[in-house]
C-alpha cells in the first residue's frame, strides 16, 4: 500500500475533526469524501449550525 492510498483509508475510519473512529462518512463534500464521529463534528466542519444529533439525517456508515 502506497502512501496515497492509506492516507484515503484513514481518511474514512477516523473523524476529520477530532480524530475519534467513525460514525458517519459523507460524500458530497466541496473537499471530498470524509468520515464524522458525530453531527456535531459533520456541522462544524461543514460550517453548518450544529442542530442536534439527528437534525442532518446522517446515515450510520457500515462496513461493506
Amino acid at each position: 500500500m502506497n502512501f496515497y492510498d492509506d492516507m484515503m483509508k484513514r481518511r474514512i475510519q477516523y473523524c476529520a475533526v477530532c480524530e475519534k473512529p467513525r460514525k458517519y462518512v459523507v460524500e458530497d463534500l466541496a473537499v471530498g469524501t470524509r468520515a464524522f464521529c458525530s453531527e456535531k463534528c459533520y456541522a462544524e466542519f461543514a460550517g453548518l449550525p450544529f442542530m442536534g444529533e439527528g437534525y442532518y439525517g446522517l446515515e450510520e456508515y457500515e462496513d461493506e
